[in-house]
């Protein structure tokens, strides 16, 4: 989006050929490769959809992948992401 920073999403197939683009970050918050998810690997994203400009897109709040992996890019309880935060606040909310 004009105005915005390059971001990192992930095009996740949910089968029957729907294919949802989610939203995490801004790259220089995280690049893809720091994230550790790749292609097939299979996952759990918790999130909302957001009306932005007229274009309804998912905002993740946290990704799962088994039973060790998680990433949150934003507080659960209100949104806020993480990037606006200080690394204690980002620590506060990553257990």
């Amino acid at each position: 989006r004009s105005g915005m920073s390059p971001a990192v999403m992930l095009e996740v197939d949910e089968g029957d050929d729907t294919i949802s683009i989610v939203h995490l970050c801004p790259e220089w918050f995280r690049n893809a490769d720091a994230i550790g998810l790749r292609r097939g690997d299979r996952v759990k994203i918790k999130g909302v959809w957001a009306d932005i400009d007229g274009q309804f897109v998912f905002l993740a709040s946290k990704i799962k992948k088994g039973d060790f992996f998680e990433f949150k890019v934003r507080v659960t309880s209100d949104g806020t992401p993480f990037w606006t935060l200080s690394t204690e606040e980002q620590a506060k909310h990553s257990n």
